[in-house]
């Protein structure tokens, strides 16, 4: 997705346009003569997501918000997002006391030997 630059249309004289829309701003009929350096921070509008087709059940999935709810209904966490240390979170070994460490491996191990 590539990003676009939008801005409030403006007049022929620089004046803002009544009503207040705001156009891309190649679009623009007349210079922008908004104040403010271009190095300043503006704000950063992101358009939603093109549809797709879910891994989980094969729904087809069309909004950010449609998005967040399908996780949500399927117990799914998305992680592409997060810091290698927040996904930590998600992957953590359950905490086992020194006895069930212990049966646990004699589990497996039994496990192992009987099937050969």
């Amino acid at each position: 997705m590539s990003r676009k630059t939008y801005v409030f249309q403006t007049n022929p004289d620089g004046t803002y346009c009544e009503p207040m829309f705001m156009v891309e701003k190649h679009e623009q009929l007349y210079p922008y003569h908004g104040g403010g350096s271009s190095s300043k921070a503006s704000h950063n509008i992101i358009g939603d997501i093109e549809p797709y087709r879910s891994t989980i059940d094969g729904s087809v999935i069309g909004s950010r918000s449609r998005h967040r709810a399908h996780l949500k209904e399927h117990n799914c966490v998305e992680i592409g997002c997060d810091t290698p240390k927040d996904a930590q979170k998600y992957f953590e070994p359950p905490k086992l006391s020194k006895k069930e460490r212990v049966d646990d491996v004699r589990r497996i191990y039994e496990k192992l030997e009987s099937s050969g």
